[in-house]
């Protein structure tokens, strides 16, 4: 009875507690619970402490602790977004430089060798490699990370979007490598395997229409189902009626 009326005590505490957190700062109140959750000793010495004694805690001495456990919060979420900021700045530009350095050797030498030995037609790779050195410069400007001069030094302004995101950035840049692939091999067996480059819209059109298959077949199902629910409901509501008026059960077929 001890433990079981201590663990309902502490419930209760910790009701109260998540409640006055939420009223101080509602629109972060979500992200301060996530916070707790991953780092729980605060909540934990709280609940510790006021499991000790069975009396009525004081509302005064719980709001300081609740504030200070909100601010402990805040700055642990700050140091967390900080962090993850910086992951995300410092992973973008090595992304960036690597794939500029890739693409600074694999269109280098080709021209290189195109100037020297071997010949092959400019034209087909002014326009061909012309869609993935788009995709480059527009990575370059929403991925690459700022930062501003600062006291303490260079201080991180911008992270940049995540250049390995799902969906159209990986669309890109399956783009990007296939043209590279194209590049090398036009450099080895000659301007036939420009007709590999077919491929890039080919898989595009059969992306766009996989999506959009996808996306009618998934609201074909949910007229499919507001449909079917609307005579489920009607048919109750009469046989509801019906039972009331006659008394017997109306089966539907």
């Amino acid at each position: 009875m001890i433990f079981g009326s201590c663990g309902a005590q502490r419930a209760a505490v910790r009701r109260r507690v998540l409640t006055r957190a939420a009223q101080l700062d509602p629109p972060l109140a979500q992200e301060r619970f996530t916070i707790t959750a991953q780092y729980p000793k605060p909540m934990l010495l709280l609940l510790l402490l006021c499991s000790v004694s069975r009396s009525e805690v004081n509302s005064r001495w719980l709001r300081r602790l609740v504030d200070q456990i909100a601010l402990c919060c805040r700055r642990v979420g700050a140091v967390v977004v900080s962090k993850a900021l910086k992951s995300l700045a410092a992973r973008n530009a090595a992304i960036l430089n690597r794939t500029h350095l890739i693409s600074l050797g694999v269109n280098g030498l080709f021209l290189f060798l195109r100037l020297v030995l071997i010949r092959r037609s400019f034209w087909a790779y002014t326009f061909l490699a012309a869609p993935a050195l788009a995709i480059q410069f527009w990575f370059e400007r929403i991925g690459r990370p700022t930062f501003v001069e600062s006291g303490n030094g260079k201080e991180l302004k911008k992270a940049g979007e995540d250049l390995e995101a799902k969906g159209l950035t990986e669309w890109m840049w399956d783009v990007v490598y296939w043209t590279w692939g194209v590049i090398g091999l036009v450099t080895v067996f000659g301007d036939r395997a420009w007709w590999l480059y077919i491929v890039v819209p080919l898989y595009s059109a059969w992306l766009a229409y996989s999506t959009f298959t996808g996306a009618r077949q998934g609201l074909a199902g949910l007229a499919g189902n507001a449909d079917g629910g609307a005579p489920t409901g009607a048919q109750s509501k009469r046989q509801q009626k019906m039972e009331k008026r006659g008394g017997q059960r109306v089966q539907y077929r």
